[in-house]
């Protein structure tokens, strides 16, 4: 499970914008950051580490729908949590002014990734976050994405995804364009795996699966792709000369990030009563507990073989099987996507789509993406 762009969970709609700061000229954006302007009874600033608490209330206002109804949250600091992700974070709040309260915002994740071959200054777009009691009242809530453009004007490719189950989102966000909101374009299907080996150890025909360090990690050049070690544990396959034929890290993110099944109704909660783990599928988390889950980043294998993969995913899977599941997320146009269809796993399908607010911002090259699902 990951954490990826919801929106509203019903079809209100926040964005009736009055005015758009995204209509400044680039030169009005480069002086630098200042405090949007309010409006009446709700203001937009950007957020603070004593904001904490305000923001935690945003990340749990409520769960995902579904059949799987998940929380996600970033318990105890989200600001910290999300400096984990990237080289910067911008965070822009709607408050009500009444009350001080913060009752809206939406995160900007801003990290240097490959595009196309060339190093590009890139920002995750995520957190999109209205309380439901202030839903269809807050007239400017759009202003929180011209004021995020403002704070990041060295940014050339914005980029965000939406759970594909999420019709809500998808229509407010992507569908017809609103005056003030900027142009998401469709970039491809993303998917993220969710799985588990059975308890056996797998035959490795001559290969072992060592602790390794950063520089075992290999680099694609795919687009998007993180241009540092994310995890702080990293494994590697090697074959009998000591090669690496395969990496990869592993990230519990726990500590800072974490995912609560509030619920499960329909096919899954069924499949819940029976024993998942034995069949190799993820055990499925007992509602209100935390996910016992750990990403799967920077994933390597040598001339992107489809068996090593899969062999390597399971090695990884069984040294990791005090947790629940392992997750690795790819892209469609990832040489291993195709591939790893047969690889038994519960699936999460999302849209991927880059976010335009001027003719300054960038699409994808059209090559191979690797967006790593631990930045999500």
């Amino acid at each position: 499970m990951s954490e990826q762009t919801r929106g509203p969970e019903r079809a209100d709609d926040p964005f009736d914008v009055e005015q758009s700061a995204v209509e400044q000229s680039v030169d009005e954006r480069v002086q630098g950051p200042r405090p949007a302007p309010a409006e009446g009874r709700w203001g937009v600033r950007l957020a603070e580490d004593a904001d904490a608490a305000d923001l935690l209330r945003l990340y749990e206002c409520d769960a995902s729908a579904g059949e799987v109804a998940v929380l996600t949250t970033r318990r105890p600091h989200p600001l910290n949590s999300l400096r984990t992700e990237g080289d910067r974070v911008v965070f822009p709040v709607v408050t009500d002014n009444e009350t001080g309260r913060i009752i809206g915002g939406g995160a900007c994740v801003v990290r240097r990734a490959p595009v196309g071959g060339q190093a590009r200054t890139v920002c995750y777009l995520t957190g999109l976050k209205l309380l439901p009691e202030y839903r269809r009242q807050v007239p400017l809530f759009g202003r929180v994405y011209g004021y995020a453009r403002e704070l990041t004007p060295d940014v050339e490719l914005y980029y965000t995804t939406i759970m594909a189950d999420n019709l809500a989102a998808q229509r407010l966000l992507a569908g017809r364009r609103r005056r003030g909101m900027p142009e998401y374009r469709p970039a491809g299907d993303y998917t993220t795996w969710c799985f588990r080996t059975p308890s056996r150890r797998h035959l490795l025909r001559g290969l072992s699966l060592h602790l390794g360090s950063a520089s075992d990690l290999v680099s694609s050049g795919f687009d998007l792709e993180p241009t540092r070690p994310l995890a702080p544990e990293v494994w590697a396959l090697r074959d009998r000369g000591g090669a690496v034929v395969a990496s990869a890290g592993v990230w519990d993110q726990r500590a800072h990030r974490q995912y609560i099944v509030t619920g499960y109704s329909g096919r899954p909660d069924q499949l819940r009563r029976l024993p998942t783990g034995l069949l190799g599928y993820p055990r499925l988390p007992r509602p209100g507990a935390v996910a016992a889950q750990a990403a799967v980043t920077q994933l390597w294998v040598r001339d992107w073989d489809p068996d090593l993969a899969e062999m390597f995913l399971r090695a990884l899977s069984h040294a990791q099987r005090d947790l629940d599941y392992l997750v690795w997320g790819t892209h469609t146009s990832h040489p291993l996507a195709g591939p790893l269809e047969s690889l038994r796993a519960v699936r999460l399908h999302s849209l991927l789509y880059t976010v335009h607010f001027d003719d300054d911002c960038r699409g994808l090259s059209g090559g191979p993406v690797a967006l790593d699902v631990a930045l999500l």
